[in-house]
């Protein structure tokens, strides 16, 4: 079901007022099957056609920008706005906790971060494991969030249970003493990732992100807090994630370290298993030590800043260009904040940041 954002509607006076005038935002921005929008388009057409003769210049879409548009969609016939709802959440969390972050590039000291977070992936775990059996494993920092509970269905990834002790006891836990472990359910115990120690980037000079995401969809390509923190704190990525982020992030006019390295279609393989990440494994693990040997390492920190700046201007398009469209009148979901896995909203929550001027 789609998110209802705002509906502009005095229901006191639209019952007795056939001339109030009536504009409906659908939100889109969570994991919806797309084929649901012209659905949902189709549906709130139909009711507003009782008052208004051009009913879809009453309603309004808002998607998230990684999702992807059907064959045959029909999505144009509505003002659509974009917006990348985890990524906002984000930033604003950074403003309103007036959370720091690295301010600059890292210098060139050949040490890799890897945050594994949900450990049962094709990304995480078994990842983790290839880097602590090669040459990779004496310059990683990794984190490794875990309970019992995941023993009995860790096989799943291609590892034996007294293979993931081995590793549970070198890497459980975080080097972000910042970070606290939240859920337990089983197959889900990570970290909310939010107070971090900004630390790790500024002594870390690149980060391998395992995204949430590795196999193909054909709804969703988009990034999620993992990229986009390493982003706002000058950082220099590879991305284990699911064929084809790589160039949604250059689409939106980001840099992503392809040219640096001797594999720059690495982003096309699948590693969506434990055997086709194994057979891809050498050319991942070249990329990470081509990154970390980097000759123009001037250049690369050069990117990292241009990252930042497109991630802020970025944000601030998005917001400014839904609170202008709306007239101010959607209001995000105010619940995102706890979905995020980030504690309690703070008292001054108020999200977007309005533009100046707006009350």
């Amino acid at each position: 079901m789609p998110v209802l954002a705002r509906a502009e509607i005095n229901y006191s006076s639209f019952l007795n007022k056939k001339e109030a005038d009536i504009f409906l935002w659908l939100e889109f921005t969570c994991d919806v099957d797309s084929k649901w929008v012209d659905h949902w388009i189709d549906y709130w057409s139909k009711w507003l056609s009782q008052y208004y003769s051009d009913p879809l210049n009453h309603i309004g879409l808002v998607t998230n920008i990684g999702m992807r548009e059907p064959y045959r969609h029909q999505w144009h016939r509505v003002k659509r706005l974009l917006v990348d709802n985890t990524m906002q959440a984000l930033i604003y969390y950074h403003q309103v906790n007036q959370h720091p972050t690295n301010t600059e590039p890292p210098m060139a000291n050949k040490r890799m971060l890897f945050l594994t977070g949900k450990p049962l992936s094709a990304n995480r775990l078994p990842v983790l494991d290839l880097i602590d059996r090669g040459p990779l494993a004496t310059i990683t920092t990794a984190s490794l969030f875990w309970n019992d509970s995941l023993y009995h269905i860790v096989e799943q990834c291609g590892i034996s249970q007294d293979r993931a002790r081995q590793l549970v006891s070198k890497y459980q836990g975080s080097p972000d003493k910042l970070q606290v472990a939240t859920g337990s359910v089983s197959g889900h115990f990570h970290s909310a990732g939010m107070p971090y120690d900004p630390e790790l980037y500024a002594t870390h000079q690149i980060s391998l992100i395992p995204e949430t995401t590795v196999a193909v969809s054909h709804m969703y390509n988009y990034c999620t807090e993992k990229t986009y923190r390493t982003i706002l704190n000058h950082h220099s990525f590879l991305i284990l994630g699911q064929p084809g982020t790589i160039q949604h992030l250059k689409n939106r006019g980001y840099r992503t370290f392809t040219e640096y390295l001797p594999y720059p279609d690495y982003n096309d393989f699948d590693i969506s298993t434990p055997a086709t990440l194994l057979e891809h494994w050498p050319k991942l693990e070249a990329n990470c030590l081509a990154l970390l040997e980097c000759s123009d390492w001037k250049q690369v920190q050069q990117d990292c800043e241009h990252n930042h700046a497109r991630l802020l201007e970025e944000n601030r398009h998005m917001v400014d260009l839904v609170a202008q469209e709306s007239l101010g009148q959607i209001i995000y979901d105010l619940e995102s904040y706890n979905k995020f896995g980030w504690g309690p909203q703070p008292s001054n929550f108020n999200w977007p940041i309005p533009l100046p001027g707006n009350h």
